[in-house]
């Protein structure tokens, strides 16, 4: 009996934080170094946010709503509830904070340490604790976030890339992180999330699997359409696009899976997606540029952030500005976040429905 042995080289790609994008409803945002830029009127005009140090790198980018959201500048932590005018440093961990080891529904915000730890706040980063969480597996080389449809529900990731042993890689958690329990494989992981308490995704470089039930059952809606980029983004519970690498193509489906078109082909492999409503985000490899379209691919343009750009006014508030306060509802306590022009004693006084303070 012979034996016939294959050399598979993988390049494995490391994070690059120099840009990152992501939709916020509508808005792309769009990071460059310390720098986070927001999308104003148009795909080519963008405004400066400014918040945290100008000497750390943006990480992350991730926006549960129009207006709630989540920015990391390595090791800290800002959160913005006005859609990204008003940012709020609540964290700082003692490692860079990125996509993997970040989950949110709002609310609620788990964050990966190093140690098989999480940290954890269920009021939208006021307080946090910790916990730790042994795995139901042997053999594992790492463990990322696969997303969360709700408070108790968490989904994650853990592969094992020998291909000689059978490996059970994704996992559910029903207590926030305290137990974990195996649940069926759905294969070599590339991006996952859900986009509300019932909708998520999980792409794999053969299939993409969606759920509408908040993770309890999984359903193949693409396969066979080549080797898959590992990039998917569903901007609704029916629009959504995956990537497509043996083609250098973008698919489209509107109708929640059921059938699929071309949207796109480039020269080169999409490295980089993002979705919000009507509108869609791609970078090939190797390309500055980002492509952005607002009607679901049907047309595209490129859009490159200008240099010597404005900073929005964020940073220095020229008049008052009391936001909404969060979460709403609440139990037990809420955040208010207010603006002045400048430094002053401010007095803040809460009413109850009949008028009392």
């Amino acid at each position: 009996m012979s034996y016939r042995f294959i050399s598979l080289f993988v390049i494995l790609t490391l994070p690059v934080y120099s840009q990152i994008f992501e939709f916020a409803g509508e808005k792309l945002f769009i990071s460059r170094e310390s720098d986070l830029f927001r999308q104003t009127s148009s795909p080519h005009q963008f405004e400066k946010l400014n918040f945290g140090p100008d000497n750390k790198n943006i990480s992350l980018l991730y926006f549960v709503s129009e207006s709630v959201g989540f920015a990391a500048k390595e090791n800290e932590l800002y959160r913005t509830t006005d859609g990204g005018s008003v940012w709020t440093k609540i964290f700082e961990s003692g490692n860079t904070i990125t996509a993997s080891g970040f989950v949110s529904d709002g609310a609620t915000i788990l964050i990966l340490s190093g140690n098989l730890s999480v940290y954890r706040s269920f009021n939208g980063g006021i307080s946090f604790d910790t916990v730790s969480f042994q795995l139901p597996l042997q053999n594992y080389n790492y463990i990322k976030f696969a997303g969360m449809p709700h408070a108790g529900k968490i989904f994650l990731y853990a592969p094992n890339f020998n291909p000689f042993a059978q490996s059970f890689n994704y996992l559910s958690s029903a207590d926030s992180c305290r137990s974990w329990q195996i649940i069926e494989s759905l294969g070599e992981k590339g991006v996952s999330k859900f986009i509300s308490a019932k909708h998520g995704f999980v792409t794999t470089m053969s299939r993409l699997w969606f759920s509408s039930n908040g993770g309890q059952n999984w359903n193949i809606i693409l396969q066979d359409a080549g080797v898959l980029s590992g990039l998917a983004a569903f901007g609704d519970s029916l629009t959504g696009y995956q990537g497509v690498w043996s083609v250098n193509s973008l698919l489209r489906t509107t109708n929640g899976g059921a059938s699929w078109d071309e949207v796109y082909r480039g020269n080169s492999g999409i490295d980089n997606l993002a979705a919000g409503k009507s509108n869609v985000a791609i970078r090939e490899t190797g390309s500055e540029a980002i492509k952005y379209s607002s009607d679901k691919g049907a047309t595209w343009t490129s859009v490159t952030l200008p240099s010597g750009i404005e900073s929005a006014d964020a940073e220095y508030p020229v008049s008052f500005r009391l936001l909404n306060n969060y979460p709403n509802p609440f139990n037990g306590s809420t955040q208010i976040t207010f603006t002045i022009p400048f430094e002053m004693e401010v007095v803040l006084k809460i009413y109850d429905p009949k008028g009392s303070i």
